[in-house]
C-alpha cells in the first residue's frame, strides 16, 4: 500500500475548487476504467460522481491521500487474503496489488482481464464470485 500523497492531493483540490467536479472526473477517474468497459457503466459512475458536493469530494481526497499505510494489517492476518485488481488497473499496479501477499500465510492474486481500477462497476459478476469463494474454488 502507498502512504499519502500529498503533491496529488494538492492537486487535485486546487482542480476540484478551481475547475470542478467534471473537470475532476475526467482527469482522475475517468482514468481508472479499463478501456472494455461500458459506456453505460462509466455514464453511471460519472452522473453518481458528479452528483456529489464538490466540498465532499474534496473531504474524501484529503482524507483518502492523508490515510495511514496499513500493509502491517496484511502481514498479521492469519486468514486467506485475497487480493483483486483489473489487470489494467494503474492505482495501485498488478504488481503492486500482488506485493500484499508478499507475508500472507494463504492467498491468492485475482487478475480480472480487461478490467481497470473500478472492479465492483466493472466486474460485478466476478467479483461476487471471488468474494463468495467460488473463482477460488475454480467454480
Amino acid at each position: 500500500e502507498t502512504g499519502p500523497e500529498p503533491t496529488l492531493r494538492d492537486e487535485a483540490v486546487r482542480l476540484l475548487s478551481g475547475a470542478g467536479l467534471a473537470a475532476a472526473w475526467e482527469k482522475y477517474w475517468r482514468p481508472l476504467f479499463g478501456p472494455l468497459v461500458s459506456e453505460g457503466r462509466v455514464e453511471v459512475a460519472r452522473r453518481n460522481a458528479l452528483g456529489q458536493s464538490v466540498d465532499d469530494i474534496i473531504r474524501g481526497v484529503r482524507v483518502f491521500h492523508g490515510r495511514q499505510d496499513r500493509s502491517d494489517l496484511h502481514d498479521a492476518w492469519r486468514g486467506r487474503l485475497d487480493v483483486v485488481c483489473g489487470e489494467h488497473d494503474r492505482a495501485p499496479t498488478v504488481e503492486a496489488a500482488s506485493a500484499a501477499l508478499d507475508h500472507a500465510e494463504q492467498g491468492c492474486l485475482h487478475v480480472l482481464d480487461d478490467v481497470g481500477h473500478c472492479v465492483p462497476i466493472e466486474a460485478p459478476v466476478q467479483l461476487a464470485r471471488i468474494i463468495g469463494g467460488h473463482e477460488a474454488q475454480g467454480l
